[in-house]
């Protein structure tokens, strides 16, 4: 869901065209980055562990963050 969220949002806010070689790549591993993440998120975190906020993650940090470094261009 977060996934989609995160797709979503970079459509309607910028005017970025993805690369869409790289996109597939991004849809793949930002679930298994927030996965890790999540798992590891007591240890790292001191103890704070994540519910339904990994969706905003995986979504708005990951997703985003791989469109914008997947090399995007601006359309004219």
């Amino acid at each position: 869901m977060g996934l989609f969220w995160g797709l979503f949002t970079f459509g309607l806010t910028t005017k970025y065209q993805v690369r869409e070689k790289y996109l597939p790549w991004v849809c793949l591993l930002s679930p298994v980055i927030s996965y890790v993440v999540n798992c590891y998120s007591e240890q790292l975190l001191f103890g704070y562990k994540f519910g339904f906020e990994i969706l905003l993650l995986n979504g708005f940090c990951f997703v985003i963050l791989g469109c914008y470094l997947s090399g995007p261009s601006v359309i004219n």
